[in-house]
Formats: C-alpha cells, sequence, structure tokens
C-alpha cells in the first residue's frame, strides 16, 4: 500500500510538473495571436522588430529592437489598439538592447497591453512620437538604487528620469486643455 502512495505521488508530481512547464510559450518571433487579442494588438505583436516573446497564465511579454523610427511605428501601432487603456511607460535604462517592452494581460476574457520604453542610448525622449490616444506615465529604472523618497541614486539615470517626469507633466497639461 505505501508503495502504491508513493508511486502515485510521483506521477501527481511529474504531471503537475508538465502542467506548469505547458502554461509557458516561448514565441521568439514566431507568429502568435489570441482570440480575445484586437488584430491591432495581433499586428503589434507579430511587428517584425520583435526579438522574443513568451506567455504564461494568461501574461504574455514581448520585446523589440529597433531605433527610433520603428519605436515610433511600434508606438503608432498601439495608439490605435481599442482596449480602454493605453499606457506607456517611460524609464531611464541605458544598457539595453530592447528599448521597447510590450506587456499583454488576459484576465477573465479582459484584455489590457502596457509598453514600457527604455530612454537612453538607443531611444531618446525628444525623438519619440507618443499618440495622444495614449496615457504616459514614469518610472524609476528596474535594478538601480531608489532612495525612500523615489529620487534616482545615479547622476545620468537621475537626470533621464528628471527630464521624463517633465515630459509627463507638459503632457499631462496640454491634455487637460
Amino acid at each position: 500500500m505505501r508503495a502504491l502512495l508513493i508511486l502515485l505521488g510521483l506521477v501527481l508530481m511529474v504531471a503537475f510538473e508538465e502542467a506548469c512547464l505547458g502554461a509557458r510559450f516561448e514565441y521568439g518571433t514566431n507568429v502568435t495571436s489570441q482570440p480575445e487579442w484586437p488584430a491591432e494588438l495581433n499586428k503589434l505583436v507579430n511587428h517584425p522588430a520583435r526579438y522574443a516573446g513568451y506567455s504564461m497564465l494568461g501574461h504574455s511579454e514581448f520585446s523589440y529592437r529597433g531605433e527610433v523610427k520603428i519605436l515610433n511605428e511600434l508606438l503608432a501601432i498601439y495608439g490605435g489598439v481599442p482596449l480602454p487603456e493605453l499606457i506607456v511607460y517611460l524609464t531611464p535604462e541605458f544598457e539595453t538592447d530592447h528599448p521597447l517592452q510590450l506587456q499583454v494581460l488576459n484576465r477573465a476574457k479582459q484584455v489590457r497591453a502596457y509598453v514600457t520604453v527604455s530612454i537612453g542610448s538607443m531611444a531618446k525622449l525628444e525623438e519619440l512620437k507618443i499618440p495622444k490616444s495614449v496615457s504616459v506615465e514614469a518610472i524609476p529604472p528596474a535594478g538601480v538604487r531608489v532612495k525612500p523618497n523615489g529620487e534616482v541614486d545615479d547622476a545620468e539615470q537621475k537626470r533621464v528620469m528628471g527630464e521624463i517626469e517633465a515630459f509627463v507633466k507638459q503632457r499631462r497639461r496640454a491634455e487637460k486643455g
């Protein structure tokens, strides 16, 4: 009886591990889509500038490479995606080869899509053309020490973060009229 319980436990453990591994799908540059995604989102997800992507348990993330011209093309497509909330998060990042990240969330048949653009060596803030249909937010860089008051310790990233915050404030003023 004990051996049977151990065997049953091993079978269940292997089945659970396979189910968890099967929940993550690597896309790389393969074409992908979900039935809930609007056509414009599928166009963005499958843009030729994408070089990596994965989905796991209702969360998909895609990475894109390209110069500012490509980033602006991606942002224009994103601005046309018919979802209730479109947000571009701007963050200082100097050591990246993928200046644009797209996150798509599928939860209870609701789809949300958010874009993060790394401002720094590949993408300059003054060269970006962010559509008016898109809200803009500033977020601190990942992997850099942030003081309790939200300030970034690194001087160059702090300078760029200041530019991003000023850009966001100016855009909000313009939106209000």
